[in-house]
């Protein structure tokens, strides 16, 4: 699913949360992908979405700095508060039109795996301090 799409869909859901991805009563743009597809708050959506590394200028105020279109998309969401509808358009403008699925399982919270182009996979390991990625 593209993150426009799932922006959308996760949108329904809930309020938008400012400051913040999910508290429970609402959520950011990102929080509200992140629901529509199932996944844990805390889930690296760069994983989901390995485009959103790529350096962009922010649509609303020209930053002269690039930045990844995450950070833009939280910058839209919490300094110039777009709804995540506008977020998921501007989205749109800038995801690639066809995507790669991304498979993920994830059993109880203490093993996920997600594997995109190949043989790549992502493990995540529950341990009693905190939660750790390995690549």
């Amino acid at each position: 699913m593209k993150l426009s799409e799932a922006i959308r869909l996760g949108s329904m859901l809930r309020p938008q949360a400012f400051g913040k991805i999910f508290d429970g009563k609402s959520s950011c743009a990102f929080g509200a992908a992140q629901e529509a597809l199932g996944l844990h708050w805390d889930f690296p959506v760069v994983i989901t979405w390995p485009w959103l590394d790529d350096p962009l200028i922010c649509p609303a105020c020209l930053l002269t700095e690039q930045l990844g279109a995450a950070v833009i998309s939280s910058h839209l969401n919490d300094k110039h508060q777009w709804t995540r509808e506008e977020i998921a358009d501007w989205v749109a403008t800038v995801e690639p039109q066809k995507i790669n699925p991304v498979v993920v399982s994830d059993s109880q919270q203490s093993l996920l795996v997600a594997q995109r182009s190949g043989s790549i996979s992502w493990i995540r390991q529950n341990s009693l301090s905190k939660n750790r990625w390995r690549f």
